[in-house]
């Protein structure tokens, strides 16, 4: 079983290879879900390693927003 910030992370990095959207809504439900819980330093760190730092950056508006 992967962590929250895993799922983000994977399904990010793997949306961005395919150039599929689809996934956004999920990663957005994963994030609004869990905010209070989530390791965003975590996050943070492992989205620039994955190249993903733009993705993670626009769902975390997204997730505001719907917060």
């Amino acid at each position: 079983m992967s962590s929250p910030e895993d799922t983000i992370l994977v399904k990010l990095y793997w949306g961005l290879r395919s150039g599929s959207g689809q996934a956004g809504r999920g990663r957005a439900g994963v994030y609004e879900l869990q905010f209070s819980r989530l390791d965003k330093p975590y996050l943070r760190r492992w989205a620039a390693e994955l190249g993903v730092v733009r993705e993670l950056a626009e769902l975390e508006k997204k997730a505001q927003a719907l917060g």
